[in-house]
């Protein structure tokens, strides 16, 4: 077999593990590094004007993070909540990037928490990016549904943001699948270059009507419950959610996607915050 780009070959070798459909688990080839490796393309965030690359580490701009892993946003929150945020925005960052965050998404969630005070954010722990896409997306997945429900515990009238980029995004769609998350906890979600993207869903924005991701076959979906609050996009020939293309295409989230994913974010979270509180 011939692979005219790199999203050929990953369709022919992605793998996939716990596929949340009717509890069912299917295994499939597992992939090696050299498989789906987005590594050897570290330094080239800055040559698209993303200004910072796919390589652990130099995902600036969360700022210092508290113990614990978390940051809040500044001025006062909308209600007291008893210490807690009044909202909890979680990243689930792609394939090799740091524990800082993703080129994607980190000015969704620096806006989002410049503008709506009383928030707190954190980067999924215990999360590997590494190149592996069986256990390590089912780990994620269950790290975070146990994150979620400790948090709901401690603080029940707190709502969550979720934010998923690449492999991160496939994280994401497991764990709101999953019946533990209780989805009225659940003010947005935001995934870009999602593998499990399919053209025609509600949910799509950012330009693709056609294709679908190199995951999609598993037939991983939204909850249709959460479909007006997810913001699922894809770019035009991101041979991630696309399958074909070119893979600069799947580092171009940063700019104005990032900017009309914030103003959805900030739509949703008012509204959520506003309903908890009673005001119409």
């Amino acid at each position: 077999m011939v692979c005219f780009s790199l999203a050929a070959c990953l369709f022919f070798t992605i793998a996939i593990q716990d596929l949340v459909k009717g509890h069912v688990v299917v295994n499939r080839p597992r992939l090696n590094k050299r498989q789906f490796d987005l590594g050897s393309l570290a330094g080239l965030g800055g040559a698209s004007g993303l200004g910072s690359s796919l390589g652990g580490g130099g995902f600036g701009g969360y700022g210092s993070e508290e113990a614990g892993g978390f940051g809040t946003g500044q001025g006062k929150p909308l209600e007291s909540n008893g210490g807690c945020p009044s909202y909890y925005m979680i990243g689930a960052r792609g394939t090799t990037e740091g524990p800082g965050g993703s080129m994607a998404y980190n000015t969704v969630s620096e806006k989002v928490m410049a503008t709506i005070p009383g928030g707190a954010r954190r980067e999924l722990d215990q999360y590997s990016t590494s190149a592996d896409y069986t256990m390590t997306v089912t780990e994620g997945s269950r790290t975070e549904v146990q994150m979620i429900s400790a948090e709901i515990s401690k603080c029940p009238k707190t709502v969550f943001v979720l934010l998923g980029y690449s492999k991160g995004a496939m994280v994401r769609t497991q764990t709101l699948n999953d019946k533990n998350i209780p989805q009225d906890k659940i003010a947005a979600v935001v995934l870009f270059g999602n593998p499990y993207f399919k053209a025609g869903s509600p949910q799509n924005k950012c330009g693709a009507t056609t294709g679908m991701g190199v995951a999609a076959m598993a037939g991983v979906k939204m909850p249709e419950q959460l479909i007006d609050r997810v913001y699922n996009c894809c770019v035009p020939h991101d041979p991630i959610c696309q399958i074909d293309g070119t893979i600069m295409n799947h580092l171009t989230y940063a700019g104005q996607h990032a900017n009309d994913a914030s103003n959805f974010v900030m739509i949703q979270l008012k509204r959520k915050l506003l309903h908890k509180t009673g005001h119409k």
